[in-house]
């Protein structure tokens, strides 16, 4: 997943499975409602990775985030664990 709204969209469905007001995430954040409903629904946004932090915490989950080169991942993965730790830095 690419498109950072998508996440976000998928952040709000989790929200919402969990009937929970835009106002309750806005509390535990320490932002107004507005500010939530823009996030969730601006489409020209471009959420900052500290938001969407924030925003999972705010729904009691952790979100996992996991840097790869696209291009020959598994030979480049395979290669680093083979290495002496020190080599890897």
């Amino acid at each position: 997943m690419t498109d950072p709204r998508q996440f976000v969209a998928r952040l709000v469905a989790l929200r919402l499975s969990r009937n929970l007001p835009q106002r309750t995430i806005a509390a535990r954040m320490g932002v107004c409602r507005s500010a939530i409903s823009r996030f969730e629904t601006d489409p020209a946004r471009d959420p900052h990775l500290s938001t969407v932090l924030r925003y999972a915490e705010a729904l009691g989950v952790v979100v996992g985030v996991v840097v790869v080169h696209t291009k020959n991942t598994e030979q480049q993965v395979k290669s680093e664990q083979s290495r002496p730790m020190e080599e890897q830095q």
